[in-house]
């Protein structure tokens, strides 16, 4: 477990937190089709969304999911947000990309 725990941090730590570097990685989005994490991204989309918004919004947890199985980009996916979550787009992305990048890194160690 301690090995697990370390790898995890190494993974962690690997993922940019600067925006302009983030926003830049190379999503392995081969990785996120063939190892189908879009439920995962689900789920958090969903716990994050209530979070902000105080509330369930299945439409646009949906939303976001779609997006991000449309691979796109994280400039383009603030874009897509900020009528709907106005300021905390930005934060928002920055922390679903983040996530992203981590379950990819994740399923590809496990491959």
């Amino acid at each position: 477990a301690d090995k697990d725990e370390k790898a995890r941090g190494s993974l962690i730590e690997s993922i940019p937190t600067e925006k302009k570097k983030l926003f830049k990685y190379e999503v392995d989005w081969s990785t996120y089709d063939a190892s189908n994490l879009s439920e995962s991204v689900q789920r958090w989309v969903s716990k994050k969304v209530a979070e902000l918004l105080g509330e369930e919004e299945p439409s646009l947890v949906e939303f976001v999911v779609e997006k991000v199985g449309e691979h796109l980009s994280a400039k383009d996916m603030v874009g897509e947000l900020e009528p709907v979550l106005d300021n905390e787009a930005e934060p928002f992305v920055i922390k679903l990309w983040r996530m992203l990048i981590y379950e990819t890194l994740k399923a590809n160690e496990k491959a």
